[in-house]
């Protein structure tokens, strides 16, 4: 962003680079969120496969 002009620091005192931090630490929620998600399914999915074999 070097070299452009940026007015967003001059009203509200926030500039780009807190900006980058906050949406760089709600990815990281993201990414944990999306992992639990992948666990909690492949758990799922073994005890289903569990249940059938022992009917």
């Amino acid at each position: 962003m070097a070299g452009s002009i940026s007015f967003l620091g001059s009203y509200s005192g926030i500039d780009s680079a807190t900006i980058d931090s906050m949406i760089q630490a709600e990815s990281g929620k993201l990414v944990q969120y999306t992992n639990k998600q992948t666990s909690i399914t492949a758990e799922k999915k073994c005890l289903e496969r569990y249940k059938y074999t022992i009917r």
